[in-house]
């Protein structure tokens, strides 16, 4: 009984301290005392304990059985640790051997006292990897022990507040140098940087459901026994000390696979206690690898012209004396595609490795503009034009360090397809010392204009020696020999913008005088306002022509030329030379002289079968004589007008028919017709050939045979030859009338832009098919078009009538 009383005060003051909760059963000879002690949790940072891997912790079972004889009256001892997965721990005093039943820890054990009062201490070890659980409060630890003494088996629980924490957490993650930006160059074509970086941080234990703040207790140590630095998963050759505090080198020379991807770094530690090595990842310490990509070299400002809009071999002119040249450069992160990271500096060169300024792109930034000065170790000579080439020599800054030390180590482009320059040095076009076109112009005169050809200077632009890119006009000075000042014409002049272009080939200069000398003197002019030196400009003197006449007869299939000349052209028989159907002939004219015409008509003689020899000669061409007189010719007997429309767009041009109803047009005979002209009221006639004043202007009369007649099939609407390339660069639009009517044909663009007008308002003759004059692919101004889709509109109106209206497609193909 006393010592029943003892036991009772001993339980009771535990009791009171808190550590037990007290089993007793007085009245039967089993299992009188169950208590169990575990040891306190480690206090970390947050201020709340947890069971740490890596560390052993004692908890302590003392069993009294007055009642036992031997080791073997108490059958076990449990002890269950609440977690993931509850920790189970089995003890056999009989064996004296622990074991553990669930839950993944490692276990020991101490014994001491006798069979009857004796106390067991687990020493369990939480190893690296087991289930982790967070802190909560009054967690019950159970002791559970069996006797062989019904009734059992007896509980016992403690209440303790924990978490336990098996895996670790990298704290503090930097990099530095190179790195400390989260980038580092990888430069094509060699991988490489400029300098090895370190990657640093401290390994501590991850607390579940703290904030990385609260986290701050490093491993024990002792614990960790080596390190190893990971890129994504996979083991790099860096590695650390038995140490929690962590530093890798990475050196210049490792190479970051993957350019195009975001990195992260981890660590992979190996550790004393059973369960490591561990694993831990930070993703917010993340590493690209990049280079600097220039994508564009832009020259702006300074005046000038850009011949090749965009890479590969982009070209400029920029003037040497004209300041304000500036550049443009564009670049990126070459992988990534994206801004630039970090302030980045682009060093430009010329190709041959002449400083050429630079330009500082602010982080974020794709572009940025700094001024271009000419680089005078490469000055050009006065009066030359020299190509230069620009190239990114050296990117500094941001993410490439100074790996992108030199050309080779920068995407960009590179060699003859880089920007250049084509730096005019008071270069004007052309040749300089002599003609500035070689040969110098030809020409030709009318009675009122006057044409240069010419050979335009070299425009390929495929070398250095390309001067004439820069071109900007011809100019044509010309004057009465007897003035003192010249008329100028370029292409700023009204119908001569066709001068702006570097190919164009002639000019027609109006508006002349007949039997007139004229004084013209040939020049161009570059964008800088660079003339060819007077000396280098070709001129001469000419003198028009009295009244001239350019025209061309057609049946509408066969055409011939049948322009006047300066001197009498053989008189060709018109039977083998001039064989027309017997249609209504078509007269295209264009008809030059002094003065304004108010009427043009044509004017045909009766056809040598009908002519009276005895009147008029004798003789197979009697027509050919001087006496054949046209006022001595009866109108509607021996002779016949027939009027002539004017061209609305062109004063000059002029359209008339001999229909087929004409008595002269009989099949198997030769027709003979002048033009007559009013000018000022007054008529006057004009033939094949051009004379002086007062010379005879009916004796050599156009002529031309009808050869047979023709049932006419009409021909569909359409135009012939419909594709232009440069082997063949005409089209022609082909139509039938069955009333006489006003014809209109434009070009147009498939934005339905007018391009050209071939015929504007302009009187056709019906009965017959009709092919126009072709479309040669040029615009209003005389230049080509480009490639494409076009339209030719064919519409052709007789009175309130619309005969055709019609648009028809050309493809140009040069």
């Amino acid at each position: 009984m006393a010592i029943r009383k003892k036991i009772v005060r001993f339980s009771t003051a535990l009791l009171a301290a808190g550590i037990v909760t007290l089993y007793m059963e007085p009245t039967r000879g089993a299992i009188t005392l169950l208590v169990c002690t575990p040891e306190n949790p480690t206090l970390l940072a947050n201020g709340n304990r947890y069971y740490l891997a890596g560390r052993t912790y004692d908890f302590e079972v003392r069993v009294v059985e007055p009642s036992a004889v031997n080791w073997g009256s108490i059958n076990y001892v449990d002890l269950t640790i609440p977690n993931g997965t509850n920790i189970v721990l089995h003890y056999v005093p009989s064996t004296d051997t622990s074991s553990v039943t669930s839950g993944g820890v490692t276990v020991t054990h101490t014994r001491t006292g006798t069979y009857d009062d004796f106390t067991v201490t687990f020493h369990v070890t939480f190893p690296w990897n087991m289930p982790e659980s967070v802190w909560a409060a009054a967690r019950a630890i159970t002791a559970s022990a069996d006797s062989d003494f019904p009734p059992t088996p007896v509980n016992f629980t403690a209440n303790t507040s924990y978490g336990v924490c098996a895996t670790v957490k990298w704290l503090d993650a930097a990099q530095d140098g190179e790195a400390a930006d989260g980038w580092v160059s990888n430069v094509t074509p060699v991988p490489y940087r400029a300098g090895s970086f370190n990657v640093t941080g401290t390994l501590a234990y991850n607390v579940l459901g703290a904030t990385t703040a609260d986290s701050i207790d490093s491993i024990d140590p002792g614990e960790v026994t080596g390190t190893t630095l990971l890129l994504d998963g996979a083991t790099t050759a860096d590695t650390a000390g038995a140490t929690s505090a962590l530093a890798f080198t990475v050196p210049n020379t490792f190479s970051i696979p993957g350019q195009a991807a975001a990195h992260n770094w981890n660590v992979q530690a190996a550790m004393t206690t059973a369960g490591g090595p561990v694993t831990t990842a930070n993703g917010t310490l993340l590493l690209r690898s990049d280079e600097v990509q220039i994508t564009d070299i832009v020259i702006f400002g300074g005046g000038g012209i850009t011949t090749n809009a965009g890479p590969p071999q982009r070209r400029y002119y920029r003037s040497v004396p004209v300041a304000g040249a500036m550049m443009r450069v564009t670049a990126r992160m070459r992988h990534a595609a994206i801004n630039v990271v970090g302030d980045t500096t682009v060093n430009l060169e010329t190709s041959a490795g002449v400083a050429a300024g630079s330009v500082t792109i602010p982080s974020g930034t794709a572009t940025w503009d700094a001024a271009l000065t000419y680089p005078l170790a490469a000055a050009a000579p006065v009066g030359d034009t020299t190509l230069i080439l620009y190239r990114a020599a050296s990117v500094s800054g941001g993410v490439t360090g100074n790996a992108q030390t030199s050309y080779d180590r920068i995407t960009q482009e590179t060699g003859a397809n880089c920007s250049g320059i084509f730096w005019d040095n008071v270069d004007p076009p052309g040749v300089t010392g002599g003609s500035f076109t070689t040969p110098a112009p030809t020409h030709s005169e009318s009675a009122t204009t006057f044409t240069l050809n010419w050979n335009y200077p070299d425009d390929t632009c495929t070398t250095a020696a390309c001067p004439n890119g820069d071109f900007s006009t011809y100019k044509v000075y010309y004057k009465l020999s007897t003035d003192a000042t010249y008329t100028t014409v370029d292409k700023n002049t009204a119908t001569y913008g066709y001068l702006g272009t570097l190919t164009s080939a002639s000019t027609e200069i109006t508006g002349l005088q007949p039997l007139t000398n004229y004084d013209y003197i040939f020049s161009a002019l570059d964008i800088f306002g660079n003339e060819v030196a007077g000396g280098d400009r070709p001129g001469d003197t000419i003198t028009t022509t009295a009244t001239g006449i350019e025209l061309t007869l057609t049946d509408g299939v066969t055409s011939y030329a049948l322009n006047t000349v300066n001197s009498p052209a053989p008189d060709l028989d018109p039977v083998t030379n001039y064989p027309l159907r017997r249609v209504n002939v078509h007269a295209a004219m264009k008809v030059t002289t002094a003065g304004d015409i108010q009427r043009v008509r044509l004017v045909v003689a009766a056809n040598e079968a009908l002519e009276n020899n005895t009147q008029y000669g004798t003789g197979a061409d009697v027509g050919q004589f001087t006496n054949d007189d046209i006022d001595h010719l009866t109108e509607g007997t021996t002779k016949w007008s027939y009027d002539c429309t004017r061209n609305p767009m062109n004063k000059l041009k002029w359209d008339g028919y001999i229909p087929d109803s004409c008595p002269a047009m009989v099949t198997g005979q030769k027709v003979r017709f002048i033009v007559e002209l009013t000018v000022s009221g007054t008529p006057s006639y004009q033939d094949r050939q051009t004379e002086t004043a007062g010379g005879n202007h009916w004796s050599n009369e156009w002529r031309f045979y009808v050869s047979k007649d023709v049932n006419v099939v009409p021909y569909p609407t359409r135009v012939l030859n419909n594709v232009l390339t440069r082997t063949s660069p005409v089209c022609y639009p082909t139509y039938y009338l069955s009333s006489d009517a006003i014809v209109t044909i434009k070009v147009f663009d498939i934005q339905g832009k007018t391009v050209a007008i071939l015929l504007d308002s302009v009187y056709r003759k019906s009965g017959q098919n009709i092919r126009e004059g072709g479309w040669y692919g040029v615009n209003k101004n005389g230049r080509k078009v480009g490639p494409g889709l076009y339209y030719i509109h064919i519409k052709a109106e007789s009175g309130s009538r619309t005969l055709i209206d019609k648009y028809n497609k050309v493809v140009v193909a040069w």
